[in-house]
């Protein structure tokens, strides 16, 4: 049987475990040394109601930080806010002919609100965007059984 080469960064090898070492060292590094200044990059006011969704070098080390001041290493952690309340969009009115030629035209409201963060950020570009496209297409499809 034929063995499958592993790549010399897969997740569990020491020579990933290393270089990610030195450069976490060579980050906390130029904080110290840069200290007064490096504090306005760094430092990051997360309100009540949002959540800031810290990237690593991997999805799978994206964890939740905040509310609060939160701490993002310069070069190594990317953040996302998430605004957790509470939104409103209303659905464009859509018109429809019925089965006896009546015209309807029909609208929606919808409410929707995150409760994962961390899918939200990491598995769309968008989501507000994708929400409402969602709703749209929804309220399009089924009127389109109705006529």
């Amino acid at each position: 049987m034929e063995e499958i080469a592993v790549s010399p960064w897969s997740a569990n090898s020491r020579l990933r475990w290393a270089a990610t070492l030195s450069l976490y060292i060579l980050s906390y590094a130029l904080v110290v040394l840069t200290a007064p200044l490096s504090f306005f990059f760094v430092l990051h006011q997360i309100p009540e109601y949002e959540r800031a969704v810290v990237l690593g070098s991997t999805i799978d080390l994206a964890y939740i930080r905040g509310p609060g001041l939160i701490f993002v290493l310069p070069f190594l952690e990317k953040i996302r806010r998430i605004d957790t309340r509470t939104k409103v969009y209303e659905i464009p009115p859509q018109q429809i002919l019925s089965t006896d030629s009546v015209t309807l035209t029909v609208d929606a409201v919808i409410y929707y609100r995150v409760f994962d963060p961390v899918r939200a950020a990491c598995r769309l570009l968008d989501y507000n965007q994708s929400v409402r496209s969602l709703a749209a297409s929804t309220l399009g499809s089924i009127l389109g059984t109705y006529t």
